[in-house]
């Protein structure tokens, strides 16, 4: 064994004592010496600060995205769902309709708004059979209505202008529907150039430079310039107007941790009480239905809720 340095052994040095094949700890200088296991599994890595914030937004949901709720709660959450929807898919025409000449008792107006909703529900149902199927109604882009606005206003006649009082319904017709047609041929032209960025990959180019921190001042400036249409309905009634906000606000920021017991019975069990967590899960529904009970208000409450 002195031939092979594998098998040397260093003088005063002791081999591992064993006791019914386990390996005994070690002493030096009288000390016991605990012998660490080779075959240990590795301490787990810690956690990512994005796997952190996942986790820590996850646990605030009530359900997420893998998750079925009950029918009855999923009955409720569509009809909010479909109250949000409805609300912002006809505004968009509620807010051209005047910069288009249309009177609120032309037929006019009724046509735009059951255009708009038929559309949307083709283009839904397309892209949740054939496109990448999310779960969202395909309604119209608040996008579009800046530009939109824009062109209302710079390229035709102020409405005001116009002697719409003594034209016949067919010019009255063609004044908007003139208006129409322009607006559709800058959204159809701008769509065009969003499909050749998206199949030409040049939309990957420009997401080195296009940043969340240049998106979002976008976004706002979006929002922010829709203020003076924003203010002009809320005009229509102040106090419901910042009633509306101040429930909205109250209902998902603040008591959103709040439960309300609600009695359920199950065979098990029998009658018991569970916390249900109704202003996280419904604060749309709930200011839109203290719009809608609000009497005297009753119809400015209605146009608000546009907004």
């Amino acid at each position: 064994m002195a031939d092979n340095p594998t098998f040397e052994i260093e003088e005063g040095a002791t081999l591992p004592q064993k006791e019914n094949g386990a390996t005994l700890p070690q002493k030096e200088n009288g000390v016991i010496q605990p012998q660490l296991d080779a075959e240990a599994p590795p301490p787990p890595p810690s956690p990512s600060p994005e796997e952190e914030a996942k986790d820590a937004l996850t646990s605030e949901l009530l359900y997420t995205v893998d998750d079925v709720p009950p029918w009855y709660m999923c009955i409720f959450l569509g009809l909010q769902h479909y109250l949000t929807m409805v609300g912002a898919t006809i505004t968009i025409p509620f807010l051209l309709t005047p910069l288009m000449c249309i009177d609120d008792n032309d037929p006019a107006r009724g046509k735009l708004v059951s255009t708009i909703i038929f559309v949307s529900g083709i283009v839904t149902l397309l892209q949740a059979t054939f496109g990448v199927r999310l779960p969202i109604i395909q309604g119209g882009t608040f996008s579009f209505l800046v530009p939109t606005i824009a062109i209302l206003t710079t390229t035709f006649e102020a409405c005001r202008d116009l002697p719409l009082a003594t034209m016949t319904e067919e010019e009255r017709e063609e004044v908007w529907q003139q208006r129409m047609r322009e607006i559709q041929g800058a959204i159809a032209v701008s769509a065009i150039f969003q499909v050749l960025v998206g199949f030409t990959g040049i939309i990957g180019i420009l997401l080195t430079w296009i940043t969340p921190l240049a998106i979002a001042p976008t976004v706002a400036l979006v929002g922010l310039s829709l203020f003076e249409v924003a203010a002009d309905k809320a005009s229509l009634h102040w106090g419901v107007s910042f009633m509306t906000m101040a429930l909205l606000i109250l209902f998902s920021q603040y008591l959103r941790n709040v439960g309300v017991p609600v009695p359920t019975y199950s065979k098990d069990k029998g009658v018991s009480f569970s916390s249900v967590y109704i202003f996280k899960l419904f604060p749309r529904r709930l200011v839109g239905e203290q719009q809608g009970t609000d009497g005297p208000h009753h119809g400015p409450a209605r146009q608000l809720s546009l907004v």
